[in-house]
């Protein structure tokens, strides 16, 4: 009554940068590299409900080229469970620890930073790195109802980066702590009809 699943992806390296122009098209960091983002997920799974227990962990690696021989590993190591607590409660959630991965769409930073302005080659640039993660908890008493509450964090590490964040940011952003959480209730009144309230 167990599965274990291997998925491997090749993938856009995304870096978060926005197009600086509507109509002219401008290839970002990642795609300057001329390498696709590789990632790697393994995940075991035992039972069904109630007893469902699902686990896994992963990795992300891209390369970035931001000018001027301006090189940039980006990483990220991902861990992932769904388990289910008796018939009617589950948790789930992901925690991740990386690097320059602002473009993957998590947190509220740039991947990286520089010490001057971007386009200047004395100008060096500095990943960002990251930690956080979410966890939710599902009740459902019924078979069309459910209750949930989640908890979502991006946290920069900004040791050594309070200077740079002034001087050379690529995007809009500083280096910021991104959290959310939210409380729901969701009604099926049929296959094709869900009604959803939401507190965030």
């Amino acid at each position: 009554d167990s599965a274990l699943a291997v998925q491997v992806g090749i993938l856009d390296p995304l870096t978060g940068e926005l197009p600086t122009s509507e109509y002219s098209r401008v290839a970002t960091a990642g795609e300057r590299s001329r390498v696709p983002a590789q990632a790697l997920h393994v995940g075991w799974q035992r039972g069904a409900d109630p007893r469902r227990v699902a686990v896994g962990a992963g990795a992300y690696h891209a390369s970035q080229n931001w000018g001027f021989g301006r090189s940039v590993d980006a990483w990220v190591a991902t861990t992932d469970w769904d388990v289910a607590l008796g018939a009617w409660l589950a948790l789930s959630g992901e925690w991740y620890r990386g690097r320059a991965i602002g473009g993957l769409g998590g947190g509220a930073s740039d991947s990286v930073l520089f010490d001057g302005p971007p386009a200047e080659p004395a100008s060096s640039v500095r990943p960002v790195d990251n930690t956080g993660g979410w966890a939710q908890l599902k009740f459902k008493p019924a078979s069309r109802f459910q209750l949930n509450a989640a908890f979502g964090v991006d946290n920069p590490v900004r040791t050594g980066l309070s200077r740079l964040a002034s001087i050379g940011r690529v995007g809009g952003s500083a280096v910021n702590r991104n959290a959310s959480g939210f409380l729901n209730a969701i009604y099926q009144a049929r296959s094709n009809l869900l009604f959803s309230a939401e507190y965030r």
